[in-house]
C-alpha cells in the first residue's frame, strides 16, 4: 500500500510537469488537492487489494463471493429442520374420522402444521399424532427442449425454508413417476430416473 507522502509526492511531480499549474505549486490549493488526491489513490488501491482477496476461499469476505467458491466445490447447505412434536386430535363428531399422512394443519396462531403418520379417531375420543411443523408446496414446470443435464432454480425464498423435496417427472402423460436422488450421478446410467441438488451463487437450490 502506497503511503500519503509518496501519493503527495507523486501528485506533485504530474502537475509538476503542466506549465498552467507552475504558479500554483507552493500554494496552500495544491497543498490540500493533493492531500485529498492521495486519500482518493490509497482507497482505490485499497479496494483493488481487497478485491484481489475476494478470489481466495480463505479470504473472501462477500457471500457472493463465498457462495461463488461453495459452488464450485458442489457444496449443499444442510436444509433446515423443522420442530416436531405429539399433536392430539379430538373427534367431537358422531362418525370416526380419518387423516393420511401428510394432512396440513394450521394452529391457531397461524403455524403450519403436517401429520407425519395415518391415524384413525374414534368418535368422541382423541388421538395423539406426530407432526411437523411444514407445509407441503408443489412447484411445476415445463420441460421445452430436450438437454443432456435440465436445472431448474427455486426461489430464495423457497431455497432458504427448503427441508426435503421430492421430483416427480410425466414423461409419457400416464401419470408422474417418482425419481431417485443421486448425488453427482454415481453408479447411474442415461435411462435411469435420477436426479441431483446444487446450491447456486445466488443462494438458491
Amino acid at each position: 500500500m502506497i503511503s500519503k507522502e509518496d501519493a503527495i509526492s507523486q501528485f506533485r511531480q504530474i502537475i509538476g510537469q503542466k506549465t498552467s499549474w507552475l504558479t500554483l505549486m507552493g500554494s496552500q490549493f495544491v497543498e490540500h488537492l493533493a492531500i485529498f488526491i492521495s486519500w482518493c489513490l490509497r482507497e482505490a488501491l485499497w479496494r483493488l487489494e481487497r478485491l484481489q482477496q475476494e478470489f481466495f476461499l480463505s479470504t473472501a469476505l462477500n457471500r457472493s463471493s463465498i457462495l461463488a467458491h461453495v459452488e464450485d466445490r458442489e457444496y449443499i447447505p444442510r436444509k433446515k429442520t423443522p420442530s416436531s412434536g405429539p399433536m392430539q386430535i379430538t373427534n367431537n363428531g358422531v362418525a370416526s374420522m380419518s387423516f393420511p399422512i401428510h394432512t396440513p394443519f394450521i394452529s391457531g396462531n397461524d403455524l403450519d402444521y403436517l401429520t407425519m403418520a395415518a391415524v384413525t379417531v374414534p368418535s368422541g375420543q382423541s388421538v395423539n399424532i406426530p407432526v411437523s411443523q411444514t407445509k407441503k408446496e408443489t412447484v411445476t414446470f415445463k420441460i421445452l427442449q430436450e438437454k443432456p443435464f435440465y436445472e431448474h432454480l427455486l426461489s430464495k425464498d423457497q431455497s432458504l425454508h427448503l427441508t426435503r423435496f421430492d421430483v416427480y417427472l410425466n414423461t409419457d402423460g400416464n401419470g408422474f413417476i417418482l425419481w431417485n436422488m443421486r448425488r453427482l450421478f454415481r453408479n447411474t446410467t442415461a435411462s435411469d430416473r435420477v436426479y441431483d441438488e446444487f446450491f447456486s451463487h445466488t443462494g438458491q437450490m
